[in-house]
């Protein structure tokens, strides 16, 4: 059974184009890291090319903020930070590592 392993926040106060997250501490192999990914000026989609990185389901802004999750299966207890691209904005991650799920 799939059970939420830790959960972190971290915010980007000084307004980037790009953002690069520190990976919540104690994944391990087989673990999946989520992150909502929160933009406050919303006006250019969040993507990624960060190596096993995927977004989920459509962006729109909305309220003048766009929103997103982004996941990845994790193949070592370690891993590089992910980088995230959208609006010269502040970023907002909430970041989850979920273990035991059906990857």
């Amino acid at each position: 059974m799939a059970y939420v392993g830790s959960y972190s926040t971290q915010l980007f106060t000084v307004a980037a184009a790009s953002a690069s997250p520190s990976l919540p501490l104690g994944y391990q192999a087989d673990d999946v890291v989520l992150m909502c990914i929160t933009q406050d000026g919303g006006g250019t989609a969040i993507s990624t090319t960060s190596t096993g990185w995927n977004t989920i389901g459509t962006q729109a802004a909305s309220g003048g903020s766009r929103q997103v999750w982004a996941y990845k299966v994790m193949t070592a207890s370690s891993d590089t930070d992910p980088t995230f691209a959208g609006a010269n904005d502040t970023w907002e991650f909430f970041k989850v590592i979920v273990r035991g799920s059906d990857t």
